[in-house]
């Protein structure tokens, strides 16, 4: 063992002569050249030939040497230019190696630094302290080169490592973020695609590689009575069943395959390019239909076959005689004239087509003729606000149909209505418009029914607001010296969280908690909260117990915000020394950060029993000083913020 009452000269004269005696011998073993920018290594001494001795083993290997002569002058060497590396003396004369190394580990510029203590010291102790401190590693003095030049390549290499594990998982993360990105690309695509073929007038449907149904919109429930919930996922020609009563091939299986047999049941059949067109006899619903179809294959991006699609018109009155035709027309404009929603076809222009008694009579008009005739100018005419109109039109040029889409209507009276849209274009076999159709919705029950529901909701704001004020009143009638605390911190508390920007419902509700933050006050006596001298020991438990005594009054009551939860936390501070719970920085609530804040600038600010009032710079100037150690840094700005700056003043 080292004698500990050597001196530091001995120490490094030792150094020195080691150095001279077995740095030649040594050298060749130890050597090993950095490619690339060599790595830069502070080295920290207040002796100059343990710089130089260091120094020069360190530039045998190609490393870039700087020197610092004191612990000041290194922790400016590391934020002027941060070096790959430092070795740092134990002993110097301004501020010692341990201190130095704390601040570096504290500070986010350089916390990450490999630092290796130097020191004449080798007991245990000293290397504890050392890796306490945040160092990785403890050369003892008189150094031996292979030894020095051994542990910093060490070093070094981790950190290298360290990095190229920091950038990988960088990159990772960063393709996480791509592939989901991605993902949720070919998910909206998705919805898209199904939107569309939902919106489909023919009945569509779809089937995969599989022949199961991978697709059914609605024109295809209203076609054949059958769910879509009912149908998705089935296959063994499920779907044939509902046209020909048995499980067989139709025409969307023939795009996969051909089958001689099967085409000859068709009445009419037809490849065009890679679609079949088909027209067949059928029995759908107990009723002798000819259905046409168009059917074609599903690509994925490489090109390959992945299912199929098949489109179906019932085309049975064309087929009909002009007798037929008339009655399925009559049928037609019966549930067209007998639709209790409202139903149009409109010009680009602006003008209606057509329009059924249903719309007419919702716009208090006596007939679908007066109704045409009297609107020439739908946006300017029909619409409260013509600008919704052209938002309309816009979203259907963008993104096709548009549905419940709520806008208010004019009436013939001149009154308004609240209607939802549901609203499409019809287009030539071109592309071109012909004319925009839609449905027309009454909805002033259901926004009637709305603004019921927010005056009622309102209403019991107002209640639960006139309740809290209550509790208020009841705690500070049972202690008048410090009547209005807590109303002056509630204000106090509403105008920081609005300084920090929170949403007008979290501002809301911290105002509220502020209101009633000492409502367990109820549970102290009362002779305890006015009592003019010192608290004993046991009062002042008997005070710190209101935190939890307000929670268990409030734990029960259901309020829109957790304020049980916040008076229970509102003497909590960041670094663990609050009360009851002792909770530290994120495990306490935003929420109640403002209120303790609050709540000690208040108290300090206002006058008590025990003491005159200290003044609201004294505030001011306690959780300025114990910013970021006992109250959020984000809160004590916004607080002096109001009272520097914002000319804030507390009231009473």
């Amino acid at each position: 063992m080292k004698d500990e009452r050597k001196t530091k000269k001995q120490l490094t004269d030792e150094a020195v002569t080691s150095h001279r005696q077995i740095g030649e011998a040594e050298k060749s073993e130890g050597e090993s050249k950095q490619e690339g920018t060599p790595p830069r290594i502070l080295i920290v001494d207040d002796d100059p030939q343990i710089l130089n001795i260091l120094e020069e083993i360190l530039r045998t290997d190609n490393y870039m040497v700087r020197p610092a002569s004191s612990g000041r002058m290194a922790l400016k060497e590391v934020f002027d230019e941060a070096p790959d590396m430092i070795l740092l003396d134990v002993k110097m004369p301004d501020i010692d190696g341990y201190k130095v190394c704390q601040r570096l580990k504290s500070d986010e510029r350089s916390r990450m630094i490999p630092v290796i203590f130097i020191s004449g010291l080798d007991e245990t102790e000293g290397k504890v302290k050392g890796f306490k401190a945040g160092g990785v590693d403890y050369i003892t003095k008189p150094f031996r080169t292979v030894e020095v030049l051994a542990r910093v390549k060490i070093h070094l290499d981790l950190r290298h490592l360290q990095k190229q594990l920091e950038d990988q998982n960088v990159q990772l993360q960063q393709e996480i973020s791509v592939r989901k990105q991605a993902e949720e690309a070919l998910r909206e695509s998705e919805r898209r695609l199904y939107d569309i073929i939902d919106f489909l007038p023919d009945a569509t449907f779809a089937i995969d590689r599989m022949g199961k149904v991978i697709a059914w919109n609605r024109a295809m429930e209203e076609m054949t009575g059958v769910k879509a919930g009912d149908m998705l996922g089935k296959g063994d020609y499920e779907y044939s069943m509902l046209f020909y009563g048995i499980r067989r091939p139709i025409l969307i299986d023939l795009v996969f395959r051909s089958d001689e047999e099967i085409e000859k049941t068709y009445q009419f059949i037809k490849r065009q390019g890679n679609a079949l067109l088909g027209e067949a006899f059928v029995n759908l619903k107990e009723e002798n239909l000819i259905l046409w179809g168009k059917a074609s294959p599903l690509y994925d991006s490489g090109g390959n076959i992945v299912g199929a699609i098949e489109s179906i018109r019932d085309v049975t009155e064309h087929r009909l005689t002009e007798e037929s035709l008339l009655q399925a027309e009559a049928e037609y404009r019966g549930i067209f004239e007998n639709a209790q929603e409202g139903i149009f076809r409109s010009t680009f222009d602006g003008r209606f087509i057509i329009a059924n008694r249903a719309l007419a009579s919702m716009l208090q008009y006596d007939s679908p003729r007066e109704l045409i005739n009297a609107v020439t100018d739908i946006p300017h005419q029909l619409y409260v606000n013509p600008g919704d109109y052209e938002t309309l039109i816009q979203m259907i040029e963008e993104y096709g149909p548009v549905k419940g889409f709520e806008v208010q209507f004019y009436r013939k009276g001149g009154d308004m209505l609240w209607v939802s849209i549901n609203m499409n274009t019809v287009r030539d076999t071109d592309g071109q418009l012909m004319y925009y159709e839609g449905i027309v919705e009454d909805i002033a029950v259901r926004k009637k029914a709305d603004e019921e529901r927010k005056q009622s909701i309102k209403r019991l704001q107002e209640a639960l607001g006139a309740t809290v004020q209550a509790m208020a009143v009841v705690v500070e009638t049972r202690d008048p010296y410090t009547a209005g605390h807590q109303k002056r911190v509630a204000c106090l508390a509403h105008a920081i969280a609005t300084e920090m920007g929170l949403s007008r419902s979290n501002i809301d509700g911290i105002r509220m908690m502020g209101a009633i933050h000492d409502i367990g006050k109820l549970a102290v006596p009362a002779e305890i909260l006015s009592k003019p001298t010192k608290l004993t020991e046991v009062e002042f438990c008997l005070i710190k117990a209101h935190s939890q005594a307000g929670y268990d009054i409030l734990k029960e009551i259901e309020f829109p915000w957790p304020v049980s939860e916040i008076v229970l936390q509102h003497h909590e501070k960041l670094d663990g020394s609050g009360y009851p719970r002792g909770l530290k920085g994120d495990e306490i609530l935003l929420e109640a950060k403002i209120v303790c804040v609050a709540d000690v600038v208040e108290a300090m600010a206002s006058h008590r029993p025990y003491r005159p009032t200290l003044g609201i710079e004294k505030a001011l100037e306690e959780i300025s000083m114990n910013r970021g150690t006992l109250y959020d840094p984000d809160v004590v700005a916004a607080c002096i913020k109001l009272f520097h700056e914002k000319g804030y003043k507390m009231q009473g």
